[in-house]
């Protein structure tokens, strides 16, 4: 999952719907994983949504990928935000990644991730 520069325009005052797959081939797909939600009647963003790029070099069933990436982005209950923008798989272990960084290779620091979960 990368982030990317595609955008997707949708006839009316508002982005796609939260949730939307646009697949271009066999092996790209895009995920809007904030958008339009009709349950409010409105998109609660601030920017034009940015998908997230799901690509890959194996046989893989994108829309599936899809739905196992997009439920993940409704995990983190530390928000009431509805527009997170990654599945909190990530954004934890990137912030986690950032805390280990600063302690370097001191001795006797836990290095496994499992540590910091």
């Amino acid at each position: 999952m990368l982030p990317t520069h595609f955008r997707l325009v949708r006839y009316g005052s508002y982005p796609p719907k939260r949730g939307t797959l646009c697949v271009v081939n066999d092996d790209v797909a895009y995920l809007f994983i904030t958008g339009f939600m009709p349950e409010f009647g409105t998109y609660p963003g601030l920017h034009i949504p940015m998908p997230a790029q799901i690509k890959s070099q194996d046989v893989l069933d994108l829309t599936k990928a899809a739905m196992d990436i997009f439920g993940l982005t409704r995990v983190n209950w530390n928000t009431a935000s509805m527009t997170v923008g990654q599945p909190v798989t990530l954004s934890f272990a990137r912030k986690i990644k950032g805390i280990m960084a600063k302690f370097g290779d001191k001795p006797g620091l836990p290095a496994s991730f499992r540590f910091y979960i």
